[in-house]
Parts: structure tokens; sequence; C-alpha cells
């Protein structure tokens, strides 16, 4: 049996999800400065936490109707948030806000960070839409194909492989590698406003994903 410790914190921890669900259910209903009110102590109590600095950005770009007002926000939490699940969420919001701007390009490495960070299908039919934007037939269709293998339901996924001709995939038979590009970039002001800020390259790697069907694993190569 656990200790009390244990115990404690596994109790704290409940209870910090169970509020951060509350908080959430809040923001779907649309009762955004109850959802503030609710989030407050949260974030007072737990900083770092990745998840609730996640909620913070999302409830600021409902408040604000702006995808703008969040970037520099998610920027200089990204810096600071702990846990892989709400940092992954973090970069896709990012990827969202330059998406919705129409920054495909800028958007891009933002998406694959997210799928690099927590490997959750939402990420991977991001980065299929994405690519599909950008006009990469080859690229939105493997990951398409990987994202409904993983279990997404997505209708953008079964649209992009309708559309050139590809069956549903199925999880045995999809096996192969994933290869991308990864950047790391730094926002840069100099333009002025945030609306007119650029992405500047800090370091870029390339990975490999060896992938051998079903639901993985993947074997990372550098």
């Amino acid at each position: 049996s656990l200790s009390p410790k244990p115990k404690k914190a596994q109790a704290e921890v409940r209870k910090m999800i169970d509020s951060l669900e509350q908080v959430w259910d809040l923001i779907k209903a649309d009762k955004l400065p109850r959802a503030r009110a609710a989030l407050a102590p949260l974030l007072a109590r737990y900083p770092h936490d990745s998840q609730i600095l996640f909620c913070q950005e999302r409830l600021l770009w409902r408040e604000q109707n702006s995808p703008q007002a969040a970037m520099a926000r998610i920027e200089q939490a990204l810096t600071h948030a702990q846990g892989r699940f709400g940092r992954a969420r973090l970069y896709n919001l990012y990827g969202n806000t330059l998406d919705e701007l129409g920054q495909h390009q800028a958007a891009l490495p933002w998406f694959e960070r997210a799928a690099n960070e927590f490997p959750d299908p939402i990420y991977y039919a991001n980065l299929a839409e994405i690519h599909e934007k950008l006009g990469g037939k080859a690229l939105a269709i493997r990951w398409a194909h990987r994202a409904l293998v993983a279990g997404s339901d997505s209708k953008l996924c079964l649209r992009i492989l309708e559309a050139h001709g590809v069956a549903r995939p199925s999880a045995e038979k999809d096996t192969g590698y994933y290869l991308w590009t990864i950047a790391i970039h730094k926002l840069d002001r100099s333009a002025g406003s945030v609306h007119k800020a650029v992405l500047t390259p800090l370091e870029t790697r390339t990975r490999r994903l060896d992938y051998g069907g079903g639901d993985g694993p993947f074997h990372e190569s550098p």
C-alpha cells in the first residue's frame, strides 16, 4: 500500500485535475469571467504546470477573440512549463495561432514540435492539414494515414485520403518511417506589432522515426 505522503500527493493531483476540468467546462459554456476566477488560484498554486498554462492561454484567446493575444504569452509560458502533455498543447496552440493568421509555413514546425513532444493523433491530423495547405501531397497523405492508424476519427484526414484515392489504413500494413525537420524558433518582434512578428530559426535538426505498424512504437534516430 502507499505511504501517507504518496497518497496525499495523488489526492492533490486529482483535486487539481478536477478543478482544471471545471475551468474547461466553464470555458466551453462561454462563462469566461467565471472560468478566469476559477483558474486564478490554480495558477497561483501551480505556476509551472503546463496544462494550467495552456488553459490560461486558450482562455485569453477566447476572452479577446484574438489569436495574436495569446502568442507572446505562449512563448513565455514555454520557457518554464513543466509536463510533456501540456507543453505539446502549448506548441500546438502556437501553431494554431499562426495557422489562423494564414502563416502556414511558420505554423508547421510548431505542429511538428507538438507531435514530437507527445504522440497524440490530433497533432498528426494537424500536420496532415498544414502539409495539404502547403501543397505537400505526399506528407499530407502520410500524416493523415498515421493519424487514422493512431485512433483519430478526423473527417479531414479521411477527406485527404479519399481525395487522393488512398484507402483508409490498416494498422498492420502501415510500416516505414517518418522524416521531418524540427526547428526551434525565436519570435522576432522588430517588425513592430505581434501581428507582423516573424519567427527566426535558432536551430534546425532532422529526425527519423522508424515505425513498425499498429500503435508503434516509434524508434528515433538522430
